[in-house]
């Protein structure tokens, strides 16, 4: 939708949504798309109906028998402000269908990272590149029709669960919509209710516990069927009990999809093919969860700290 245009939310009422800005954030602006995350609203592409996932190559979106791509950052650098870098000559290569988890202190630059793929922002200098191809040469729809997002915490509305899982997707059948919440572990939840997919949620799905919120998240994420899953830390919130469902849930979200998840959690780093180490901006360990245990570093640190814990 362009500035000003209603954009569809599978609401009764449409929502003004302005077209995401790239590249110079607010003041004290964070990395995310704040024009939609001021309405309470996390980023959700829309794609059109009957659309698929798959790979982006030369500025056109391609089919899902394209094969799932590879993502790239090569000597990446970046900052909000001249002069205060998030981000220090970055360069790290994810293969098509692999999961990367990516750890590091408060500040160290894991959501920048992140954002850069969608084009939140664009860099301060090398490139980011999906297939081979820089993101500043795809088409803006086209590239953020291949990214799901899933955040720390992720609004729902005052609407059905059905809805609330079709907001990137209002078209999409109650099959879909089941099939999505299958892959996100939240069908059972959902049918446990006396109204199932019908029921209407409070403000902010405040009656549902923070594990059933994420759960609809991830389904909502899992329902555009994107190429590209970005999951910022979904289980950060999450109580140890509830961290099995959401795992489950991520597990197979991340199936047959390029997967970038911020975590400090060892559960969730556990999961990833490879993880990264981010510490002021830069990549200070890069490896498998047992190569990394056998170096001294962050990441023994923190593996030791937890399960002493």
């Amino acid at each position: 939708a362009g500035s000003g245009d209603p954009a569809t939310t599978g609401l009764d009422t449409p929502v003004e949504i302005e077209s995401p800005v790239v590249g110079v954030p607010p003041s004290g602006g964070r990395p995310v798309n704040y024009l939609l995350e001021n309405r309470g609203i996390g980023f959700q592409p829309v794609v059109p109906e009957n659309s698929q996932a798959g790979s982006l190559c030369h500025g056109v979106f391609q089919p899902a028998q394209a094969g799932t791509p590879a993502v790239e950052f090569r000597s990446v650098t970046f900052g909000y402000v001249p002069d205060e870098l998030v981000l220090r000559d970055v360069s790290l290569r994810i293969e098509s269908g692999q999961r990367v988890a990516i750890l590091g202190a408060t500040g160290a630059g894991k959501t920048t990272l992140l954002s850069l793929i969608p084009r939140f922002y664009d860099t301060s200098a090398g490139q980011v590149l999906i297939d081979g191809v820089d993101v500043r040469d795809l088409q803006l729809d086209d590239l953020r029709r291949s990214i799901g997002v899933v955040f720390q915490e992720s609004f729902l509305f005052s609407n059905t669960i059905a809805a609330n899982i079709a907001f990137g997707q209002p078209g999409a059948s109650r099959e879909q919509i089941e099939r999505a919440a299958r892959i996100a572990a939240a069908h059972e939840f959902i049918v446990s209710l006396p109204l199932g997919y019908d029921t209407v949620l409070g403000e902010a799905g405040k009656d549902l516990s923070g594990g059933q919120r994420q759960r609809l998240a991830i389904a909502r994420a899992v329902l555009l069927d994107p190429a590209i899953l970005l999951l910022d830390d979904p289980a950060a919130s999450i109580d140890p009990h509830t961290e099995h469902e959401i795992l489950s849930a991520m597990r197979q979200a991340m199936q047959g999809r390029t997967t970038l998840i911020v975590a400090h959690r060892l559960s969730t780093l556990r999961q990833a093919d490879v993880v990264v180490v981010l510490d002021g901006g830069r990549i200070a360990q890069l490896g498998t969860h047992d190569e990394l245990l056998q170096q001294s570093g962050y990441y023994r640190q923190i593996s030791r700290s937890q399960v002493q814990a």
